[in-house]
């Protein structure tokens, strides 16, 4: 068996390097909390392991506006095809 676990992983020490943004972390969690450097490594492994709580996301509301009457008629596709290709027929020959 590994010299740093017990048969019941209880209490193991162990020799750990962090990077330098990582110690200024646990120091600040260390002062912050009140607490020692192994206390504040195992908090933070302990909320690292807790399943992330995601926040419900703000309901959607559609708006609506007013845009007063159809100026083309939408339940007759034909038509609407009709005066569209009217309209591109003026543009492009300036009819």
């Amino acid at each position: 068996m590994p010299e740093n676990r017990t048969p019941k992983m209880g209490r193991v020490r162990t020799t750990v390097t962090f990077d330098p943004d990582v110690a200024r972390i646990l120091e600040r969690l260390q002062k912050e909390r009140g607490v020692g450097l192994s206390d504040a490594v195992n908090q933070v492994m302990r909320e690292a392991d807790r399943p992330a709580t995601r926040a419900r996301p703000a309901r959607f509301v559609q708006t609506t506006s007013d845009m007063g009457p159809f100026r083309i008629p939408i339940d007759d596709v034909g038509e609407v095809l009709d005066i569209l290709d009217e309209e591109w027929t003026q543009k492009k020959f300036g009819r």
